[in-house]
């Protein structure tokens, strides 16, 4: 969970007004059988997260990563900014 919450959180800075002078905000949350990662930039012109069809290419990894440690992500608008979230199933304790 933290390797993806860095990730876009480092996309968040990396490719939005978030990174100049702007501000990026974490939020994490508990449900049943979920925990959910959300991370809202200021935005990028109306421009939202697309995987690179290239995953071995030199950047554009980083979303790759993130579908194949998650249950489901995905991102959605949130004013002139963008939220992106990510699910991981809880595990229960045997």
């Amino acid at each position: 969970m933290a390797l993806v919450v860095d990730e876009l959180a480092a996309n968040g800075i990396r490719h939005t007004a978030s990174g100049q002078g702007g501000k990026i905000t974490i939020a994490l949350w508990a449900g049943r059988g979920v925990l959910r990662a959300e991370v809202t930039d200021d935005g990028a012109d109306g421009a939202r997260p697309v995987v690179r069809t290239d995953p071995g290419g030199e950047s554009g990894r980083g979303l790759h990563i993130v579908a194949a440690l998650t249950k489901a992500w995905g991102h959605r608008p949130d004013g002139p900014g963008t939220t992106v979230w990510a699910d991981f199933p809880t595990v229960r304790p045997a």
